[in-house]
């Protein structure tokens, strides 16, 4: 069970979810890119997300490789850099 608000009435239900079949599920690829190297960092054991210091908008992944190294990011958005 779990709780849901219903939009009709604003109140608070409990609903019954089915898992979906297999077939239902969706079948894309999470995929997370460094901002700076564009490695796919799901599979690394270490790695930061963080919003753009300077618009605060766009999500910035380091993967610990450019985090360790210095290397520059840049925000696609505003243009903010930083190590």
């Amino acid at each position: 069970m779990v709780k849901k608000i219903n939009k009709e009435n604003n109140k608070t239900e409990e609903v019954l979810v089915t898992p979906k079949e297999p077939s239902e599920m969706s079948t894309s690829i999470v995929r997370l890119e460094c901002t700076t190297c564009h490695t796919n960092v799901v599979t690394e054991n270490s790695f930061i997300k963080f919003k753009c210091p300077g618009c605060g908008e766009v999500e910035i992944i380091r993967c610990e490789r450019c985090r360790k190294s210095s290397n520059i990011y840049k925000c696609p958005k505003c243009g903010f850099e930083g190590p």
